[in-house]
């Protein structure tokens, strides 16, 4: 990731890669054939990542609200920790398979369906406003991206606040949750309250 930030994909070499590495370059080829081979492990580790915060805040007892908003902490948070990996995942595909892209798709959707799921959850439990959750989860999805390259290619205007990456991000994670309106659907909590399903 280093030697792909620093030079490009296109002009990096597996020689500079395993000088990087501290190893010799047959080495190198003994774990991936090729470099578009390490551009995809860089992806995966990126994306499983990934799901594996949203299958953690889907899987919490807590309300959606707050499973939203901590994924939301979680995810900026690593955004800002991992820069390298995020810049990959958020400069595009050049330089993978077809058939890897294939894959990448087949991931997003089912980040995008767990996620989904969990806004579904909080809209029937009075949570959460009524909304299309799908629609819903490709805004938060879209949301996220885009303040995660704010905050790893800095510079882009972003709210102050926080000295730390989870500071920064929990300051971003209340405005996110603000200006999506996914605070409480009013009158849920009486719902809830009276007995009565959300």
């Amino acid at each position: 990731m280093k030697v792909f930030n620093r030079r490009g994909f296109h002009r990096a070499t597996m020689q500079e890669i395993a000088e990087e590495a501290g190893v010799g370059k047959g080495t190198t080829y003994l774990y991936f054939a090729s470099k578009d081979q390490l551009l995809e492990r860089i992806f995966t580790m990126a994306i499983d990542l990934y799901q594996q915060e949203i299958s953690t805040a889907v899987t919490q007892t807590a309300p959606a609200t707050e499973r939203l908003r901590s994924l939301l902490v979680t995810t900026l948070t690593t955004a800002q920790l991992r820069r390298g990996m995020s810049r990959f995942v958020l400069e595009g595909l050049t330089g993978v398979s077809e058939e890897f892209k294939g894959r990448l798709l087949t991931m997003r959707a089912a980040v995008l369906e767990e996620l989904g799921r969990m806004l579904e959850e909080g809209v029937q439990a009075g949570e959460l406003r009524p909304v299309d959750p799908l629609i819903m989860a490709h805004v938060v999805f879209a949301t996220v991206t885009s303040l995660a390259a704010a905050l790893v290619w800095e510079g882009a205007p972003l709210p102050a606040g926080g000295d730390t990456p989870a500071e920064r991000a929990a300051v971003l994670a209340d405005k996110v949750m603000e200006a999506l309106g996914l605070g409480p659907h009013p009158g849920g909590a009486a719902k809830q309250a009276a007995g009565r399903p959300g």
